[in-house]
């Protein structure tokens, strides 16, 4: 019997066996019985083609995050998919939102920090929900001003680069693939509850082979790090956010015009950084924008 949002395919049939004290066969050895079995599904992925330039950007203790949408109701009704995951232990949670907006995003990365824990860094598009406004492009928005508030430093990944939020990206296929097509949703709470099901499924029965074989929630028993959770009672707080001391990565490849596009803005660069990806640091207490190429400022 298929269980609802449960993995499948021969590496999950091989923890599980193996987390029941049963020694497996091989992946390869399960994947050819599957096979031979006419029981083996291939799904077709395109594969990615590098630039051939080196991407040198890597953050540790970090989460991503993602929209995914917009999706529809069986009524019409628009909504989107907000999905948070952390990068070390594959934990995820999923947000029906009605909307994109800036206060909805910082609700659910409020709510997702009191179970995941802060982390040093949070990755991210370039969703104007997530940095702020086209009219205002130095005014800095409340999902950045919300993390800074919590000494966590945003990443900006390079703009039509989805492959960078390789982690989330996966997960928001898996999750819209088995929730969506799993019943026909009237209202945006039904889809909240089918997500919040898909994530406990996930969370404590999926396998990954990048996390030794463990479950997210395994894995976060396993590695015990000190990611410190936010109390159960906080909430956003209300009026503007202040902007406090901290750093924003924002890290774009330039192309043959030479301009390093950030928030609305662009700057002219040297030759030197043609088809090169380069890092802009904002240091907010200095109110000063530094770029980089690798090490070199």
């Amino acid at each position: 019997m298929i269980t609802p949002f449960m993995q499948y395919g021969p590496q999950t049939i091989y923890y599980t066996l193996e987390m029941h004290g049963i020694a497996p066969p091989p992946v390869w050895s399960i994947a050819r019985i599957l096979k031979k079995n006419k029981i083996a599904h291939r799904k077709k992925t395109e594969s990615y083609i590098p630039k051939g330039k080196k991407y040198p950007y890597e953050y540790v203790l970090s989460h991503q995050m993602d929209f995914a949408g917009p999706r529809y109701l069986h009524s019409k009704t628009r909504f989107y998919f907000h999905n948070l995951i952390c990068c070390d232990t594959h934990y995820a949670q999923v947000f029906a939102l009605e909307n994109q907006e800036s206060t909805n995003v910082c609700n659910s990365l409020i709510c997702f920090w009191k179970t995941a824990g802060v982390p040093d860094y949070l990755q991210m598009d370039n969703d104007l929900a997530f940095w702020g406004s086209l009219n205002k492009p130095n005014a800095l928005g409340k999902v950045i001003r919300l993390c800074l508030l919590h000494k966590i430093t945003p990443v900006f990944i390079p703009i039509r680069e989805p492959w960078r939020n390789g982690v989330i990206e996966h997960f928001n296929n898996k999750m819209q693939s088995a929730v969506l097509n799993s019943d026909k949703f009237e209202t945006i709470e039904q889809v909240q509850k089918a997500a919040d099901h898909f994530c406990q499924v996930h969370n404590q029965h999926h396998y990954y082979s990048s996390q030794e074989g463990m479950t997210p929630e395994q894995r976060r028993i396993h590695l015990n790090y000190p990611l410190v959770t936010l109390d159960n009672d906080y909430s956003l707080p209300t009026g503007r956010l202040p902007l406090v001391d901290g750093q924003i990565h924002v890290i774009r490849f330039v192309r043959s015009d030479l301009k390093f596009h950030i928030f609305g803005l662009s700057f002219k660069l040297p030759q030197e950084a043609i088809y090169e990806y380069i890092k802009g640091v904002i240091i907010t207490e200095k109110h000063l924008l530094r770029i980089f190429k690798e090490q070199k400022c």
